[in-house]
């Protein structure tokens, strides 16, 4: 019965709980009111939400009513030393087609992705490069801590769509890095966000897609919108991971799915 299940109040630590630890994998010493539903933690060296643990046995049987909403701390149970840093490059697509909610709700997935790498405690590096049918090259965020970047700099121009250019700027980014003593040399995270099609970018595919594996991490491809046979070439040829996004508004879904296992590491 309801009366019978074990009540957490606040102040209540998590450490009683067996198996749940932070990402170092120190016992947890978090209060329950300080964990979000959807805070990863690690329960029993399985990343998972908080939501879901307390669904499973024997949290199921426990009675979290105690915790009042007000009381919830904003701690982020991710942000936690040793969260694997990467370099995260973004390919934004600018073009005509993106104008309007396409844009704006790409901007707010882009914050949105920035701040949960912040909040995890990695100390990574981000590199931005807007495009449509040409990169301006004063409009890259190149190399830059996650905190520098205002998301509100980034210009809208319109236009055509062409991948070649930007996917070469990729090309020059590794090899700075790669000759690059001042900052820490990272593996890269790609993510490639367009709703339009071009030429197939073969000269540069040829050159990135060796390096899959070695400095790129991981390769993703969003695409907003419908199927595009275009963007799943580019995808195949990188060995990465294609998502749809039919709806721009669950492009902060989309983008907090990518980050979400890299903050559990």
């Amino acid at each position: 019965s309801e009366d019978s299940k074990h009540r957490v109040y606040t102040g209540h630590q998590l450490r009683a709980f067996t198996g749940i630890k932070f990402e170092n994998k120190e016992a947890s010493l978090s209060q329950c009111d300080q964990v979000q539903d959807n805070d990863f933690i690690r329960y029993n060296e399985t990343p998972m939400r908080w939501r879901d643990v307390k669904l499973s046995h024997p949290y199921s049987k426990w009675n979290f009513a105690g915790v009042a909403s007000d009381q919830v701390a904003s701690l982020r149970v991710n942000s936690r030393q040793g969260v694997t840093a990467f370099h995260y490059i973004l390919l934004l697509d600018r073009s005509g087609s993106m104008s309007g909610a396409n844009w704006d709700n790409l901007m707010i997935a882009t914050k949105a992705l920035i701040k949960g790498r912040i909040e995890s405690g990695a100390d990574d590096r981000i590199t931005i490069i807007p495009f449509d049918d040409h990169v301006v090259h004063t409009d890259i965020f190149t190399n830059q801590k996650m905190n520098d970047i205002n998301t509100n700099n980034i210009r809208f121009t319109g236009g055509g769509t062409e991948f070649g250019q930007p996917l070469q700027v990729v090309i020059n980014v590794l090899s700075q890095l790669r000759n690059n003593n001042i900052t820490p040399h990272l593996r890269t995270i790609i993510l490639f966000i367009s709703d339009g099609g071009a030429g197939y970018p073969k000269q540069q595919l040829d050159v990135l897609a060796p390096q899959v594996g070695q400095d790129i991490a991981e390769f993703w491809t969003v695409t907003i919108g419908g199927q595009n046979n275009m963007h799943k070439q580019i995808n195949d040829r990188m060995q990465g991971t294609l998502k749809l996004a039919i709806d721009p508004t669950t492009l902060k879904a989309v983008f907090a799915e990518i980050i979400a296992d890299r903050n559990c590491r």
